[in-house]
C-alpha cells in the first residue's frame, strides 16, 4: 500500500515539475507574441498545440515513473484517475469562474503575469484533463506490459 501511495505521489510530482519547467522554457522561447494572439491575453493556436504536447509528454513521464515504483498497474490507474478528476475539476472552475478581462496586452509580459492573465477557453482544460489521464495510463503501459 505504501509503495502504491509513493508511486502515485512521485508520478504526480514528475508531471507537475515537468509541466512547470517545460512551460517556462517554451514561454521563454515563444515569448508573449508567440503565446498570445496579437494585443491580447487570449492564447494562440501555437500555444494551445504546444500545451497539448507538453501535457502529454509530462503525463507519459509521470505514468512511467508511477509504474516503475509501483511495479503493477493499480497505482498508475489511480494516478490517471486523479489527473482526470483534478483536470475536469479545474475545467469546471474555469467554466464557472471566468477571469476578468485583463485588457489589451502591451509590451513584454513576464511568465508569472502571463500565467495570471492568460485567457484560456474551457474546452482546452477539458481536453488537457483527458490527455493527462490517458497519457499517465499510456506511460505506465510503456513500463508494465500486461
Amino acid at each position: 500500500m505504501g509503495r502504491s501511495i509513493l508511486a502515485v505521489i512521485a508520478g504526480y510530482l514528475v508531471m507537475a515539475i515537468a509541466i512547470a519547467v517545460i512551460f517556462t522554457l517554451v514561454y521563454i522561447v515563444m515569448g508573449a507574441d508567440g503565446a498570445f494572439k496579437p494585443g491580447s491575453y487570449e492564447v494562440s493556436g501555437t500555444w494551445i498545440a504546444m500545451s497539448f504536447v507538453v501535457g502529454a509528454l509530462a503525463a507519459l513521464g509521470g505514468g512511467f515513473v508511477c509504474a516503475l515504483i509501483a511495479k503493477s498497474m493499480g497505482a498508475p490507474k489511480v494516478l490517471a484517475g486523479l489527473v482526470l478528476v483534478a483536470g475536469l475539476a479545474e475545467a469546471g472552475w474555469i467554466a464557472t469562474h471566468p477571469k476578468p478581462d485583463p485588457g489589451p496586452r502591451t509590451g513584454g509580459v513576464s511568465n508569472v503575469e502571463a500565467m495570471s492573465r492568460a485567457q484560456t477557453p474551457t474546452w482546452i482544460a477539458v481536453l488537457t484533463a483527458l490527455i493527462g489521464g490517458a497519457g499517465a495510463f499510456a506511460g505506465a503501459k510503456l513500463k508494465i506490459k500486461d
